[in-house]
């Protein structure tokens, strides 16, 4: 694993960014995947660099392998309706339909995978490390599921906001990072709410970095590697 800051010449070429939201019927937070808990939430949220603005929210709940294992009264307090999980299609068929509807938005004509076209102009965003390094490369593995390139890098919004801002302080919340206050336990939140909340996130982001920097709104932003 490793942290590298990518030269600006080539973030200038970075137009989108994929906010990623990842829930299972586990842990949450810093434990999310840690437990080994299913996923049965994906979500992508597109952010046009260029128009500066959301292009568009793609989610789904996935159906986990052993329903058995799953603590219905527990995602109950995620407002998880039961029968959306049991109804939902497993996680490989869910990352192939997301995929498909990304390009679709983005407008990428490459026989419906991501493709070159989707590495020079796209990357994942996601709060902390964990939904990427600790849940879905694991369980994908556990699977037999390829993930493409573009899972292999990605931008952790906690690390950024103490780049843009000259932060040396840890963020909290998610909330934090648009200068919203918490109210209550961030982990009983729907999972949706939560989308929202990265969506935000990003651009509030990309807006207070423009303000910062004189090349493109993201040459603040660091990269990670799986």
């Amino acid at each position: 694993m490793m942290m590298s800051k990518v030269p600006d010449q080539d973030r200038r070429l970075r137009r989108f960014l994929i906010g990623l939201n990842v829930a299972t019927y586990g842990l949450d937070g810093e434990y999310l995947g840690s437990d080994e808990a299913e996923i049965i939430y994906l979500a992508f949220v597109v952010y046009d660099c260029q128009q500066d603005k959301l292009i568009d929210t793609f989610e789904s709940f996935v159906q986990p392998v052993d329903l058995n294992k799953v603590n219905w009264e527990h995602l109950k307090q995620r407002l998880v309706d039961e029968n959306e999980v049991k109804n939902a299609n497993k996680l490989a068929d869910v990352i192939a339909q997301l995929e498909s509807k990304l390009s679709d938005a983005l407008k990428l004509n490459n026989g419906g995978g991501f493709g070159d076209a989707f590495l020079k102009n796209a990357l994942f965003v996601t709060y902390g490390q964990t939904p990427l390094r600790q849940c879905l490369h694991p369980e994908a593995a556990n699977k037999g599921i390829n993930l493409s390139e573009p899972y292999w890098q990605f931008c952790d919004l906690r690390k950024e906001y103490c780049q843009v801002f000259n932060n040396s302080q840890p963020v909290n919340s998610l909330k934090e990072i648009f200068n919203e206050s918490c109210s209550g336990n961030e982990n009983e939140c729907s999972f949706q709410s939560i989308t929202a909340d990265v969506s935000k996130a990003i651009i509030h982001l990309v807006k207070e970095a423009s303000k910062r920097s004189k090349f493109h709104p993201f040459s603040f932003f660091l990269f990670n590697y799986i």
